[in-house]
C-alpha cells in the first residue's frame, strides 16, 4: 500500500481503517483476479498467516466489539445475538459472555458465516486448501514477525503488542457452564486440531 494511503507507519493504520475502506481500496482478494492470477499467486507469493488460541480470539472479539464500547458496526450484530438470546434488542441488558458463546455455537451451526472475528480459520483462511509458507502463532509473535520479515527482506518493523494474559482469559471461561465451554470447544475442534491448542 506503499504511497496509496496517508499512513507511513503501520502503527499508525486504525483498526476501522484496516478492515473498512482502506483495505478495501487498497487491497485485492484473491476472488477478484482470474484463475491463471490466482493460481500464479497461489503458486509463487510468499503465503502466511496467523492463528491465536480460538478461546482467546472469541475472547477479544467479545471484549472488543461488544463490550468494551457501543461499537457502532457491531450494533447490528449486538440486537441479532440479544434476539437469540430471547432478549428484547432495543432494552439496556448487556450482551454477555455466555450470550455471544451461545450465539457463535448454535447447533444447527447458521451464525457462523458472519463474521471475520469469530469465523473459525479453516473457514476464513482455507489453511488445508492453501499452501502457506509460514504459520505464525500470536502467542509467539515478535519471533514469528521477525522470521517472516526476515524471509521477505523488508526494512519495515512491525508493532507487537501485548495479548491478553491467561488468567484474564481464565477468569471469563471459569464462570461458564462446562457444557457451553465444551459447545465452542467442539465448534472449533479443527481449529484447536490443526494448529495444536490445548482445549
Amino acid at each position: 500500500m506503499s504511497g496509496r494511503t496517508k499512513y507511513t507507519k503501520l502503527r499508525e493504520i486504525r483498526g476501522s481503517d484496516a478492515h473498512g475502506k482502506l483495505f478495501a481500496d487498497n487491497v485485492r482478494t484473491l476472488a477478484e483476479y482470474s484463475d491463471a492470477e490466482r493460481s500464479h499467486i497461489l503458486r509463487t507469493y510468499f503465503k502466511f498467516m496467523f492463528v491465536r488460541h480460538p478461546l482467546t480470539r472469541l475472547l477479544s472479539a467479545y471484549r472488543n466489539k461488544f463490550e468494551k464500547a457501543n461499537n457502532p458496526t457491531f450494533e447490528w450484530f449486538r440486537r441479532k445475538i440479544l434476539i437469540y438470546n430471547n432478549i428484547d434488542s432495543h432494552s439496556e441488558n448487556p450482551l454477555t459472555f455466555t450470550h455471544f458463546l451461545l450465539y457463535l455455537t448454535d447447533p444447527e451451526g447458521k451464525n457462523m458465516h458472519v463474521n471475520e472475528h469469530w469465523q473459525s480459520y479453516q473457514e476464513l483462511c482455507h489453511p488445508c486448501r492453501i499452501k502457506y509458507d509460514y504459520i505464525g502463532h500470536v502467542e509467539t509473535m515478535t519471533e514469528d514477525v521477525k522470521a517472516i520479515l526476515t524471509k521477505i527482506a523488508t526494512p519495515y518493523e512491525f508493532p507487537v503488542q501485548q495479548s491478553t494474559s491467561d488468567e484474564y482469559v481464565e477468569g471469563y471461561y471459569n464462570s461458564l457452564s462446562t457444557h457451553l465451554v465444551t459447545r465452542v470447544i467442539q465448534r472449533y475442534h479443527d481449529d484447536f486440531a490443526a494448529f495444536k491448542y490445548n482445549c
